[in-house]
């Protein structure tokens, strides 16, 4: 069953949750994820990553058409905040010719774990990546943060 959470800002973009098993969430992003977008996907995560039960977490970007540094920030916050909680997070943008070229340009693939899909990214024999062993002091993310425009 798919829980549809549908955001909308300045630009026409979607958040969907789905949650396919146990302790395993894709959150499917689509349109632009821009600095008018961020605010809001921002507190999307803040609620769900706090889920005792969540173990895997896939953001799964291949229907974004537009991501800019403000879109990559939450992506390494997000990624930071999981593994504060012990969240294996995953990233896809295969198929995503824009973004697999930002994401080669920015170097952003040595701090996120990627994916060529979502089953590959929710499957439970993936090891994560060595970066995603290595401990992370402990990090929040609130909604005063948000307010603010700060987080981790």
């Amino acid at each position: 069953m798919v829980e549809e959470d549908r955001m909308s800002g300045h630009h026409a973009a979607d958040v969907l949750v789905d949650r396919p098993g146990p302790g395993i969430v894709v959150l499917r992003i689509v349109g632009e994820v821009d600095a008018a977008r961020v605010p809001e996907l921002r507190r999307t995560v803040i609620a769900l990553v706090p889920d005792p039960a969540l173990t895997r977490l896939c953001v799964d970007l291949t229907a974004v058409g537009y991501l800019d540094s403000h879109g990559l920030d939450l992506l390494v916050r997000t990624h930071r905040l999981a593994r504060a909680h012990g969240i294996d997070m995953r990233v896809v943008v295969s198929g995503n010719r824009a973004l697999e070229r930002l994401v080669a340009v920015s170097g952003i693939e040595r701090v996120l774990h990627l994916a060529d899909d979502v089953t590959q990214a929710i499957a439970p024999d993936t090891e994560p990546a060595e970066h995603d062993r290595a401990p992370t002091p402990h990090t929040t993310w609130t909604a005063r943060d948000d307010e603010r425009g700060e987080g981790p």
